[in-house]
């Protein structure tokens, strides 16, 4: 009997203890959006940076933690934030938004045929975001595309009219 105790009681233990650091994970990942909705940029990039690979909100943590460094904008944060944007599509190639935070990254960093690039992913993605339409239509025409511009600024009207439609119509 003794020998199937260890066993199990090893089991329950790294079950255990496996629950509690998720639990923890979980925890500081509201904690950092918290502090990252408070600008305290700081205290969320150290919180996302604690959760645990494996839990839940993992993937997650990546994109805000991408966010803290694009809003933050000091030295270095557009780099960052493209490195965890990266992380992020390796793990969940087409993950809510990342195209579109990525494109922002970009174009911050004078990278427009990049943005350009996975702008044009978000869209395929999500036709019915205006905002990646209308910011689509400006890397278009920093790049002089301007047929390419009216066409995306188009796109951006038809989706508002449709989606207002469709608001009042409930």
């Amino acid at each position: 009997r003794l020998i199937l105790f260890v066993p199990i009681l090893g089991i329950a233990f790294f079950l255990a203890y496996g629950s509690i650091k998720i639990f923890q994970s979980d925890i500081r990942h509201n904690l950092a959006i918290y502090y990252a909705k408070s600008e305290k940029w700081d205290y969320a990039i150290r919180e996302f940076e604690k959760e645990e690979p494996g839990a839940g909100t993992y993937i997650m943590s990546r994109y805000f933690l991408g966010n803290v460094y694009n809003d933050r904008g000091g030295p270095g944060d557009y780099e960052r934030a493209l490195q965890q944007y990266r992380e992020v599509r390796s793990m969940a190639p087409d993950y809510v938004q990342v195209h579109f935070q990525e494109a922002l990254a970009l174009e911050r960093l004078n990278r427009i045929p990049e943005a350009v690039e996975r702008m044009e992913r978000q869209v395929r993605l999500d036709p019915v975001y205006e905002p990646a339409w209308l910011r689509l239509a400006g890397l278009y025409e920093k790049i002089g595309d301007i047929e390419k511009a009216k066409s995306a600024r188009q796109q951006a009207e038809a989706v508002k009219t449709v989606w207002a439609t469709k608001k009042l119509s409930k």
